[in-house]
This record gives C-alpha cells, structure tokens and sequence, in this order.
C-alpha cells in the first residue's frame, strides 16, 4: 500500500513537471526568434551558474550568508526572467525554492543543513528549465497552439518587428497577457487554451480581439469562482478559458468556454428588469431568455451593476458587425459557452498560399 502511495506521489511530481514544462515551452515559442535566442542565453546561463554556487565550500557564517544571497539572487532573476514571458508561467519548485531561501537568510545561525532539503527543489526547477532551453528552436514537436505559434514565427522570422507578426501570433500573444493581467486584477487563476487562430482573416484582427477580450473579462469576472470557492465546488483550483475556431464549409465558428458557475439566470432577470430589458409582471425565467438578455445594456450581474453591462452588448456588435449567429448555453456550476457562426469565403484559400509562398 505504502508502495502505492509513493508511486502515485511520483507520477504527480512527473505530470506536474510535464504541465509546466509544456506551459513554458508554448510561452518561449510566441516571442520572436531574436528574443527565443534572448531568453534561451540567459536562461541557460543563470542555470548552470547555481550548481557551482551550491558547491562552493563556506565554513564561516558570513560566507554561508554570502552563498545564500547569491543563490537567492541568481534564482530571482530566473523567475524575474519567466514571468516576462507571455501568459503566466509558474514553476512550483522555483517559488518554493526562493520563499524558502528567503526564510533561510533571516535566520541568525543557518547552515548548510538547513539548504539541503531546499536542492531537490532548484534541481527540479533547474532540470525542467533546461528541457525546455534544449526544445526551443530546433528542438521536440510541440502540440496544440504552441505548435501553430512556432510554425508561424519560424515562417516569418524575415520579417523583424512584432507588428509584422501573423493575425495568428498577436491574438495568442494579446489574449495571453490579458488572460494573465485579469487573474491578477480579480484574485483568480486562469489557463487560456486556444486553438485555429491562424484561421482568422487578417483584416479581422480588431473586431476578433475586441469581442474575444471582453469575453474573457465577463469569465473572469462573473464566470470563473476564486481557487478556494473552485476547490469547495469540487473543481481544480486553475480556471480554464477555452478560444478555439474551426472552419467547415464556408463558415468560420468562434467557441468561447469557461468551467465556471454559469449563467445566474435569476442575477440576469432581476438586472434586466431594474434596467427595464424585462416586464416587472412577467414571471417567465425561463433560462434561454436569460442568455439572451446578457447581451442587452445595463443588465449585469456584477456588484454594483448600475452603469455598467456594456461588455456582451460590445461582444454582440463586434461579432454581429461580422454577420455572425450567436448561440449562448449553460449548465449551472458547470460552464458557459458561446459559439458564434462568422460567413467567411474559401477560409483555406490564404492558409494554401502561405504553404506555397
């Protein structure tokens, strides 16, 4: 039984590894190749400096304390250095290891026997970081949105400054960074997966990223609950945001989803009456009305919503300006998806002559 355990302890070690190590990996591949080349250099620098640091002999306290600061100092800037990275990208052992340096230098008589259990931490944080170095250009397949992100700035790596940059590439890059400065601003942890978007035409760049930004402001705001009030429900603690597009037959569909709570449908009807998108004699609450009053100004969910309840009223002017038909559903405490049908001509036609250019 204890064998069990132990086991099952060092599978979710591994798996652990493998998410950071995939989040950071698909991070690296949106920079550009000069600034990959950037972040590899000095990622891979910082990396081999720590070992030499570890085994450096100190027998007098002020040099032990000397040893400390200088680990502590090379390990910030490795995390100073991810977190300029697109998105937000955490290694567990990383933070471990500095929260615990830190400690570690307030005390008046550390030693050595106090730095030991904090190695297996910077050697694991250590080990994942020089995986991924070793991955970046040139390196392992990379799946899913990574993979689309690498192609397409392995393609046009000729083309220099960021504004060059496929519709693909700045929309992953834009709702990256957004999706992080949201889990900042409301308390909360969010991972955005996004799939196709090199399937969005060039001169849609605008309306797309308008809608699909207040679109992951309303989930992070009113759908996604706190980690603590995820984990009481019963979910993982990290949020997730999917974005994907897909095209068949002439028609280009947006599918924005979140693992939320869903539509407070009763929230909605009583916003909507205050803000008179509703009869106050109309006792209907019927759950497909409330996702169609989502959309109408001032109804809003949010604590005080006076004033406020224009950002699916802008999602449904971008999307509509595009001729799209827009479907909202929702299961309470479980999700809410929109899927929106956008008419676009031949959609492959531009992804052929970018293959043959």
């Amino acid at each position: 039984m204890q064998a069990d355990i132990t086991n099952l302890e060092v599978l979710r070690t591994e798996l652990g590894s493998a998410r950071v190590e995939r989040d950071l990996l698909q991070a690296a591949l949106l920079l550009d190749t000069a600034q990959v080349e950037r972040f590899r250099t000095s990622a891979i620098a910082l990396a081999e400096s720590v070992p030499s640091t570890i085994r450096s002999h100190t027998r007098e306290a002020e040099a032990f304390r000397a040893k400390l600061e200088r680990l502590g100092s090379t390990l910030g800037e490795l995390s100073k250095l991810l977190r300029e990275l697109p998105g937000t990208v955490h290694i567990g052992p990383l933070d471990n290891a500095l929260s615990r340096l830190s400690l570690l230098q307030t005390l008046p008589h550390a030693t050595g026997d106090e730095l030991l259990p904090i190695i297996p931490l910077i050697d694991t944080a250590l080990s994942s970081l020089r995986r991924v170095c070793n991955a970046l250009p040139g390196g392992a397949a990379v799946s899913g949105s990574a993979a689309a992100a690498k192609t397409a700035t392995a393609s046009t790596a000729s083309l220099g400054g960021t504004s060059h940059l496929p519709t693909a590439i700045r929309l992953e890059r834009a709702l990256q960074q957004l999706t992080a400065r949201l889990a900042r601003e409301h308390g909360k942890e969010l991972q955005l997966d996004t799939l196709g978007l090199e399937l969005v035409p060039d001169d849609w760049y605008t309306p797309i990223h308008e809608a699909c930004a207040e679109l992951l402001a309303n989930a992070a705001e009113h759908g996604i609950e706190t980690p603590a009030g995820r984990i009481a429900a019963g979910k993982a603690r990290i949020g997730k945001l999917q974005l994907h597009f897909t095209a068949r037959h002439g028609v280009l569909e947006l599918t924005m989803r979140d693992d939320g709570r869903g539509l407070d449908v009763r929230g909605i009807f009583r916003s909507a009456i205050t803000a008179g998108a509703w009869p106050v004699d109309d006792a209907r609450r019927d759950p497909r009305d409330a996702a169609r009053l989502i959309f109408k100004l001032g109804v809003t969910t949010a604590s005080g919503g006076e004033g406020r309840g224009g950002g699916l009223r802008r999602v449904l002017t971008h999307l509509k300006g595009l001729g799209a038909r827009i479907r909202v559903s929702s299961e309470h405490n479980h999700h809410l998806q929109l899927r929106a049908e956008l008419p676009v001509v031949e959609i492959e036609q531009p992804l052929r002559r970018q293959a043959l250019a």
